[in-house]
């Protein structure tokens, strides 16, 4: 078996995101980390990769979700505008990216924003399972 060494990630290097298409979807007020894009081990790129590339198409979404054996039901798509508090997330399709919460943080980090300064959700999503919202 081959493992992915770092040497042969490094050749991705200039091209991390697989569909550039899946940024449009993204609010242009989330900062995406430099590493989204420069990085070959960047968890951001990896689920904009999988997830974004689902994030338009709720049954692919749904089946990948039920992989991990996650129940899903259903998935919700994401009014655009959509508040939360007095944040306003401007994303489209099935996913929020860098999704940071409530104004005031859980974990009390001041400051910051989507993708900056303050520790945010790759991709969130609303569903159904076992009947509830979640």
């Amino acid at each position: 078996m081959n493992k992915l060494s770092m040497e042969f990630q490094k050749q991705f290097a200039d091209h991390l995101i697989f569909d550039p298409s899946v940024l449009e979807s993204i609010d242009p007020a989330a900062k995406l980390h430099d590493e989204t894009v420069r990085h070959p081990l960047s968890s951001s790129a990896a689920c904009l990769n999988v997830i974004g590339s689902l994030a338009n198409n709720p049954g692919g979404l749904i089946r990948f979700l039920r992989s991990f054996g996650l129940e899903i039901e259903d998935l919700y798509e994401f009014p655009c505008p959509i508040a939360f508090e007095d944040r306003i997330y401007h994303d489209k399709g099935y996913a929020i990216f860098e999704w940071v919460g409530p104004r005031r943080s859980p974990i009390n980090e001041r400051g910051g924003g989507r993708g900056y300064g303050r520790t945010s959700v790759d991709a969130f999503l609303v569903g159904k399972v076992s009947g509830k919202t979640a």
